[in-house]
Parts: C-alpha cells; structure tokens; sequence
C-alpha cells in the first residue's frame, strides 16, 4: 500500500497526513524487522450486549509483528503473557486473552479479528502541530462478558482506519490508544454488533520495539 498523503478538512483546518520512516539503531529500516507490541488496553462498550450499560474490561497481551522500509508495518499474531498463541476468530474454540473487569463485567475474554493487519506509520500535519500516528487497516475484535449473569459476545469493527499515537521512548515506540485522539487524527470509532455504532472503544498503551536489542524509533 502506498499513500502519499490524505488531507482531512475538519472545522478548524485540514488534517495533513505524510509518510513516516521507521528507524533502528537511528538507521532507516530497509527490510522486515521483526517486533513486539507489549502493553494494556481498556476495551470499552458504552451499551455492552444491547443491555443498556457501560462495560469495560482490561486486557493484557503481545503482538508479534514487523516494521518495513518506509512507513508499512504489520501486526501478524496476538499472544497472551504467556506468549501462547491467540484464536484468530472467535469461532475456532482456541485460546483467548483473559481480561480483568472495570466496569460491569463480571468475566471478559477478546481476541483480535483476521489478523494480519496492515498498518502505516505516519506524520500528521496540523496546523502548527505536528505528530506522529499508526494507521491500522480494518481493525476488528470479539469480546465476550458476562453481564448481570448474561453471557454476551460482540465482534466491534473500526468503519475506517484506527489512529494510534506515536511517540518515541527509550528503546521503542509507545502507541497509545483514545477517542479523543481518533477524534483529533480524524480516525474511524468503532462499531459493536450489539452495542452500535460508535459504541466501542479503545484506551491504553502498547510499546513497539525489537525484542532482542536495539533502538526502534519513528522519524520525518
């Protein structure tokens, strides 16, 4: 995939989107690099199962992907701490990620939806303000939880790219995840089957980095 640029017309100005450069060792990477995406993320559903209640569950796990030449990059497999392989569907009865309840879900399991997924690294331009983002490709996930003794499951789709912030830390990249930051990147919200439109969404930080040595960076 290449993309030169998107500009995104929003009240205030447009939104510049320009290809980034993954770096290694402060060197532009030029082949598959093989990396870990490592962190927590709070799973929310503001009408979880079409109950009329606000669910939230955290969720720990491993992504095990690559960065590339210029900005592409992809997350190829989910694992749990464990670095046990993850189900890539909710209907093949494999392994899931646990997750511990923070708000109304008395159990919560999720998996990630046809991975892999292709995603971009990019600088978005506006106004004076500049940063960096992930772009992720239609992101999709299947959570399950139990709620006031119902057993519900949701599969939740992004209705366009998902928007992740970018920051270079120490020896990766931290990617962090919001719906106040998809809103400001002009990202897609999300879609549960049971809950509806714009009625998923994703909080936490995952950090991106090689997981043998060396220094992963994003860069202009």
């Amino acid at each position: 995939m290449v993309l030169v640029f998107v500009a995104l017309t929003t009240s205030a100005s447009a939104v510049t989107f320009l290809l980034a450069l993954w770096l290694f060792n402060n060197v532009a990477v030029s082949s598959i690099l093989l990396v870990e995406s490592s962190g927590e993320l709070e799973l929310v559903n503001k009408d979880g199962g079409g109950l009329g209640v606000t669910v939230k569950i955290l969720c720990s796990g491993i992504f095990d992907g690559w960065v590339g030449p210029e900005s592409l990059d992809e997350l190829s497999e989910l694992l749990n701490l464990s670095k046990e392989l993850i189900s890539r569907t909710e209907l093949s009865g494999g392994l899931t990620i646990e997750c511990s309840n923070s708000g109304n879900c008395e159990k919560g399991k999720f998996i990630y939806e046809d991975l892999p997924w292709e995603t971009e690294a990019e600088l978005v331009v506006d106004g004076t303000e500049e940063f960096f983002v992930d772009l992720i490709f239609k992101a999709a996930y299947y959570v399950e939880c139990t709620i006031l003794g119902t057993t519900v499951g949701e599969l939740c789709e992004a209705a366009g790219s998902t928007a992740v912030e970018l920051k270079n830390e120490g020896t990766g990249v931290d990617a962090t995840f919001s719906d106040a930051f998809q809103t400001l990147a002009g990202g897609a919200l999300v879609n549960c089957s049971g809950g509806g439109v714009e009625s998923g969404e994703t909080n936490g930080l995952e950090t991106v980095a090689d997981p043998e040595t060396g220094t992963l960076a994003v860069s202009e």
